[in-house]
């Protein structure tokens, strides 16, 4: 009895848990991308340029597409280890599209760790002489190269778990179908996404683009504003991020959810 009460309960917090992971990971990549942690998660895509929409929508076609394709592909029963763990559709679809987020995350901390640990290091000139012994040109490659591979692992890192995902959906003899279905389900949840946004700002479009300034954010951006290093927010503003915000969460919670219930072990006829 306690056996199956135990079992019982850890399907239970595995349901609450599962789709909880992926719209924290949403949010908050949403949040750090923008360098926004004010609650209203910066820019609305009204307001985003080319590199938001390559930054900020790579996890979200991410997660749209390992959703789609996992969803009746089974796991591996032949793994075992830490790969078992690392090679589940769970994990692909939870985590996945932010992994990315998660590596540059532990990198960061790491450094940080390290600097206080070791101060000395923190010191060291290392970059300024580099960039001193070299060529503007050089400079200017390297740096590209650099920018190329950030926005690659940070946030197109689900490209991995995609391979993987191809790999097995082709070893069991249905690629087609599951390579169909996560394009289909990626391009109706990112479109859908937007698609809402759109239409929701358009049909209040008097209360979503209202000019009037947020007075509590006017005296506090004023100095910046005199200095050219910020703007006045509106009240538009501010409610457009609210609501694009808020469908994010609700976009990635209900398809983790749909996700999680279509993909549940069904009793064989």
């Amino acid at each position: 009895m306690a056996r199956v009460t135990r079992g019982w309960l850890g399907g239970a917090l595995a349901w609450l848990a599962f789709p909880v992971v992926p719209a924290v990971l949403s949010s908050f990549y949403h949040d750090a991308v923008n360098l926004s942690f004010d609650g209203h998660g910066g820019p609305d895509p009204f307001e985003w340029d080319w590199s938001k929409w390559l930054t900020l929508l790579g996890p979200l076609l991410g997660f749209g597409f390992l959703a789609g394709a996992t969803l009746d592909l089974p796991d591996d029963p032949e793994t075992r280890g830490w790969r078992n763990w690392s090679a589940r559709r769970a994990v692909w679809v939870a985590v996945g599209p932010w992994a990315g987020l998660l590596a540059w995350g532990t990198l960061v901390l790491l450094v940080m760790l390290v600097n206080m640990t070791f101060p000395q290091l923190a010191e060291m000139p290392i970059l300024a002489q580099w960039s001193a012994a070299v060529s503007a040109p050089v400079r200017t490659v390297v740096w590209v190269i650099v920018a190329i591979f950030l926005v690659a692992t940070l946030c197109y890192a689900w490209l991995l778990p995609a391979v993987a995902v191809v790999r097995r959906a082709r070893r069991c003899g249905r690629l087609g179908p599951v390579l169909q279905r996560g394009l289909a389900v990626m391009i109706a949840f990112v479109g859908s996404l937007l698609g809402t946004f759109w239409a929701v700002t358009q049909a209040m479009r008097s209360y979503f683009f209202d000019k009037t300034a947020v007075p509590i954010l006017v005296a506090s951006l004023s100095l910046a504003a005199l200095t050219g290093c910020g703007s006045t927010v509106t009240y538009g503003e501010v409610r457009r991020r609210d609501l694009f915000q808020g469908l994010l969460v609700s976009w990635v919670l209900g398809l983790a959810i749909l996700w999680r219930w279509w993909s549940r072990p069904r009793p064989k006829a």
